[in-house]
């Protein structure tokens, strides 16, 4: 679950990294926030995913289905 928290961290810091990167000891709360999550004994990733992540993939896992389906589809279809 850690690695799925972070693949999210770096696509949300992607783009908020200019509003982000100025503000002093930005660096620090970045590094505690993710030590938090892959340190065992404060399960912080597991916390983050059932609190944050999964009502949100669970919100629109019928669209992201379809996507995925589409997006199969188009991929078989140019393969041939």
């Amino acid at each position: 679950m850690y690695w799925i928290i972070y693949g999210f961290f770096a696509v949300f810091e992607k783009f908020a990294d200019l509003a982000l990167g100025w503000l002093p000891l930005y660096f620090f709360f970045k590094l505690g926030f993710l030590v938090y999550c892959f340190l065992p004994q404060t399960k912080g990733a597991l916390f983050i995913f059932n609190h944050v992540i999964d009502p949100i993939l669970s919100k629109y896992e019928a669209q992201i289905d379809t996507g995925l389906k589409t997006l199969g589809a188009a991929a078989a279809k140019k393969i041939e």
